[in-house]
């Protein structure tokens, strides 16, 4: 892992990033080690900046890390920030970072693995080897040279163990960031809940078990009624508290079998397993039900924005062919909630 790689100057070539096998591989090369070697976070905003220097995307910036690293400066958290509001580059879409981070986590799983099966090769080496010795000095066979030598080897063997074990350590190190690295790309910045990534992925998940064990599976469709009204009315700070409040009132409901999400805009979704449609449509219903019964008032303005509702559509995953068709099978149904008058949540 103490690899020593240099960063690909501004002035030359940059790397094909389309993502084809071999450039692809060499890209995610150097963004690891670009990380590894400045002790960076494995954070989305670092891979993203990470790619956009080194795919040469972004050459401002490119160029200011490279001259830094010429001068034998260090590239810090702090510095590489500031650098990245300086120097404006176009960041990768978020499935990018989302194939760095798989590949990454790929990398460190087989580096692991390899390090473990050599650490213990090495271990029982260093094993048969403090035998070997120990039985040559009781024979006391003049061989100094041989028994120099082996102590020798030993003691090589030895720093490999030591180096295996904090390659380890590192690799563990790695392994933590990217996982919170993951929880920051599947969560929405503004509510706090599951974005649709980590809804895509659940709702798999939800699918898959719920078929082998003959299970229920509900998928609920919920859109804030009349919320470019709100944005207009009392500005975009206050539609997003009301975003937030709503997010608030649905995780409220949300457990290991109701999982909730904002899908997108102003429209979030629930999966329930395991009840049956009766139960699916009065969680959804009391949801909606404890959100209308609020009253609100802009934070600034003190005026009275008064009742946020919001209107849904739920529909049977096992009703349908494929979970897709089950999403505009809700879909439907709140288009339909909406045409009688808001307010309301209707099943497909």
């Amino acid at each position: 892992m103490n690899v020593q790689r240099t960063i690909v100057p501004p002035c030359e070539p940059a790397r094909s990033s389309d993502w084809g096998s071999a450039a692809r591989r060499d890209l995610l090369e150097q963004i690891t080690d670009f990380l590894l070697r400045h002790d960076l976070a494995v954070s989305v905003p670092n891979l993203a900046a990470a790619h956009a220097i080194l795919s040469g995307s972004a050459l401002d910036l490119a160029r200011v890390v490279c001259e830094r690293e010429l001068n034998g400066q260090p590239i810090t958290q702090e510095w590489l920030d500031t650098q990245r509001g300086d120097c404006a580059h176009p960041d990768p879409d978020r499935a990018s970072v989302e194939r760095m981070m798989d590949q990454i986590e790929a990398a460190i799983a087989g580096f692991a693995s390899t390090t473990t099966t050599a650490k213990n090769e090495t271990g029982a080496m260093h094993n048969e080897m403090r035998n070997h010795i120990d039985a040559a000095h009781k024979s006391e066979i003049g061989a100094s040279d041989i028994l120099h030598l082996s102590t020798a080897v030993l003691d090589t063997l030895k720093r490999i163990q030591d180096t295996m074990q904090t390659s380890q350590e590192r690799t563990r190190e790695l392994q933590a960031q990217l996982d919170k690295a993951r929880v920051a790309a599947n969560s929405d910045h503004l509510t706090g809940l599951p974005n649709r990534r980590a809804f895509e992925q659940t709702l798999t998940r939800f699918h898959k078990q719920a078929s082998s064990d003959d299970g229920a599976l509900f998928v609920a469709i919920c859109d804030v009624d009349h919320f470019k009204r709100i944005n207009d009315s009392f500005g975009h700070e206050t539609g997003d508290r009301m975003l937030r409040a709503i997010a608030g009132v649905l995780q409220r409901f949300a457990s290991e079998d109701c999982f909730v999400a904002r899908h997108g805009g102003e429209e979030f979704v629930v999966l329930i397993r395991g009840a049956d449609a009766g139960e699916a449509l009065a969680k959804v219903e009391a949801a909606r039900k404890e959100l209308a019964n609020r009253k609100f008032v802009a934070r600034r303005t003190k005026q009275a924005i008064g009742q946020v509702t919001f209107s849904a559509g739920l529909a049977d995953v096992f009703a349908t062919d494929n979970p897709r068709d089950a999403l505009a099978a809700a879909d439907d149904a709140l288009y339909r909630a909406k045409e009688q008058g808001r307010n309301r949540v209707l099943q497909a």
